[in-house]
């Protein structure tokens, strides 16, 4: 059997190195477009730009404090010499005492007499009769007459070869002489041929769009059928404002100055202590007087009366200074 040629073979044909992609969608190059945005013209205001903010109006200067410095103090050596002692040595006197004694009592042996050896097991405990042990007697050994043999099976088959290399007793292998080729089939080959495969071409659907060689406009509808119109010209209705007039003298008067009514200031009688109208009655529990009203005709001529002058002085002025106050605001 001829082993079938499986070895590389490159095509002979130039690689182009092009995807689907670049087949399937033409470069169409750059497409000069026309802009019809309104051009916008730039507004520069003649007003020159307040740079002042809040921050630089409300911004009070603090002094900055010194910073502090930590100075080190110098290092000042001791003026009394070292004397090298310390409180042990001052205070420590090697005195001859008496030595110490020991606090441990004295060990008492106890009475072996008196001692009960007997547990509540030893009484309870029923000793059972038990048979001796059987004993075998050991055999009685007799040294054998005859001399003990004491070589080995090594020293009694091993022959000193006297420095001769040893002879090896193996056999030698036999070899078997092929006059037929050899074959290099296996069974893996025989059984197994070899297949001729080629590479499934793909199935790329049919594409229902037939590409344009032309290049596209990118035109918009709207730029397409845009017409520019010019602007209308729309009328104002609205009312001129008539022309300042600096010789006529500006009238201060209002309608509110003109219509305004002083209306009467209500007090409240908690303001007096003893309110026009009601007599004490009692103080509460939580120390707070208590008043009860006079009947409803006292009560209001003599809430009337009291509050007649202080209503009178007090309203007048009161009228002046609102009328004051009106003109100034008007």
């Amino acid at each position: 059997m001829i082993k079938p040629d499986n070895s590389y073979h490159p095509p002979e044909k130039k690689f182009d190195h092009r995807t689907t992609n670049q087949d399937a969608y033409q470069y169409k190059g750059l497409v000069t477009t026309k802009n019809y945005k309104p051009v916008r013209p730039l507004h520069i205001s003649k007003i020159p730009l307040e740079s002042m903010t809040n921050y630089k109006l409300n911004y009070v200067a603090h002094p900055i404090p010194k910073r502090f410095v930590h100075t080190q103090e110098p290092f000042k050596s001791c003026e009394v010499p070292f004397d090298g002692l310390t409180t042990h040595n001052l205070s420590y006197k090697g005195l001859a005492g008496e030595p110490a004694k020991s606090a441990k009592p004295d060990y008492v042996r106890p009475d072996a007499g008196n001692f009960m050896g007997t547990t509540e097991f030893k009484e309870k405990f029923l000793a059972w009769p038990a048979a001796a042990r059987f004993t075998r007697k050991p055999a009685v050994y007799t040294p054998p007459k005859e001399k003990m043999d004491l070589q080995t099976s090594a020293q009694i088959h091993y022959g000193d070869p006297h420095g001769r290399p040893a002879t090896s007793c193996k056999p030698l292998g036999r070899v078997i002489e092929y006059t037929e080729p050899f074959s290099h089939c296996s069974t893996m080959k025989e059984d197994f041929q070899h297949w001729h495969a080629e590479r499934p071409k793909p199935i790329v659907p049919r594409s229902e769009l037939t590409m344009s060689s032309e290049p596209m406009d990118l035109m918009t509808s709207f730029q397409t059928h845009y017409v520019p119109h010019p602007l209308p010209s729309i009328k104002s209705f609205r009312p001129r404002l008539p022309v300042a007039r600096p010789h006529v003298p500006f009238a201060e008067t209002t309608t509110y100055g003109t219509s305004y009514t002083a209306k009467e200031v209500h007090i409240c009688p908690a303001s007096f202590k003893e309110p026009p109208g009601y007599v004490f009655d009692k103080v509460d529990e939580a120390g707070h007087r208590r008043f009860r009203p006079t009947t409803v005709m006292q009560s209001r001529r003599a809430s009337n009366s009291k509050l007649a002058d202080y209503r009178g002085h007090s309203s007048s002025q009161l009228n002046h200074r609102g009328l004051q106050d009106i003109r100034l605001k008007a």
